[in-house]
């Protein structure tokens, strides 16, 4: 499942989300010591999840405010712009 096939909220598990997570973790957004090797990568949308999405939203997304939740276009789109420029 990709990014975009689904909006990402409190609650979702799976690949997606863990998706969701490395990406924000290559960003420096703080996700919590859960996961394997304490990453913050687990698959799970929980609070920390979401306050990350949150900081990133509000951080990038100047015109709307931060919901922390990844269930439009507009965030996936533009946190893949960064990773994929960042990896580059």
């Amino acid at each position: 499942m990709g990014l975009l096939s689904r909006p990402l909220k409190r609650g979702c598990k799976g690949a997606d989300v863990a998706e969701l997570q490395r990406r924000l973790k290559q960003l420096s957004y703080n996700l919590g010591p859960y996961g394997p090797n304490c990453a913050g990568v687990d698959g799970d949308y929980g609070n920390r999840t979401s306050m990350a999405v949150y900081d990133f939203q509000d951080d990038y997304i100047l015109l709307t405010p931060p919901t922390g939740e990844a269930d439009t276009e507009v965030t996936i789109l533009h946190l893949t712009a960064l990773t994929t420029e960042k990896a580059a």
